[in-house]
C-alpha cells in the first residue's frame, strides 16, 4: 500500500509545472530584453545615416558652388548666382547638423560642425588647393557615423571631381 496521501502525486506535478512555467517566463522575458536592448542601440541608425548623407550632400554642392564662383569673373552674374548657392547650401548643412543634435552621439555633431567650418571658412577669394581640406574633415565624419553605427572603418575612400 502507498504511503503518500491521495493528493500527493497531484501536488508533485502541479510544483512541476509551476516551476516550468516560472523558467519559461524567465527565459522569455531575457529573451525579450535582450532583443529590446539590440532594438534600442540601432533605432537611431538610419536617421543618423540619412542626415549625416543629407549633410554631405549639401556641403559637396557648397563646395561646387564656391568652386564654380571662384572660376567665374570677379563681377559676373554667374559668380552671384553661385555665391548665394554656396550660402543656401551652407544653411541647409546647418540645418542638417541640428538635426544630428538630437539622434547622434557629441563626436558625430563636432566632427560635422568641422566639415561645415571647414567649407564656410573658404570664401571666393580661396586658392582651389584650399578646397582640398574639406576631404580629410569628410573622412573623420564618416568614420565617426560608421563606428557610431557599428560599421568598419573606411580607408582611402575615393574623392568626387567637385
Amino acid at each position: 500500500m502507498d504511503s503518500t496521501p491521495w493528493y500527493g502525486s497531484a501536488l508533485v506535478a502541479g510544483g512541476f509545472a509551476l516551476l516550468g512555467l516560472v523558467l519559461g517566463m524567465l527565459a522569455t522575458y531575457m529573451a525579450d530584453r535582450r532583443k529590446f536592448k539590440r532594438e534600442d542601440d540601432r533605432r537611431f541608425h538610419d536617421p543618423i545615416r540619412q542626415t549625416g548623407a543629407q549633410l554631405v550632400t549639401a556641403l559637396l554642392e557648397a563646395r561646387r558652388q564656391l568652386k564654380k564662383a571662384m572660376r567665374s569673373a570677379p563681377t559676373s552674374p554667374e559668380r552671384e548666382v553661385a555665391v548665394a548657392r554656396h550660402k543656401e547650401q551652407l544653411s541647409i548643412a546647418r540645418g542638417h547638423q541640428d538635426n544630428l543634435k538630437f539622434i547622434a552621439s557629441r563626436l558625430i555633431n563636432d566632427q560635422a560642425l568641422a566639415m561645415i567650418s571647414t567649407v564656410s571658412d573658404l570664401g571666393v577669394e580661396a586658392r582651389e588647393e584650399q578646397l582640398g581640406a574639406f576631404w580629410p574633415a569628410l573622412d573623420t565624419f564618416t568614420n565617426a557615423v560608421r563606428a557610431e553605427i557599428g560599421l568598419p572603418h573606411l580607408k582611402g575612400a575615393r574623392r568626387s571631381t567637385l
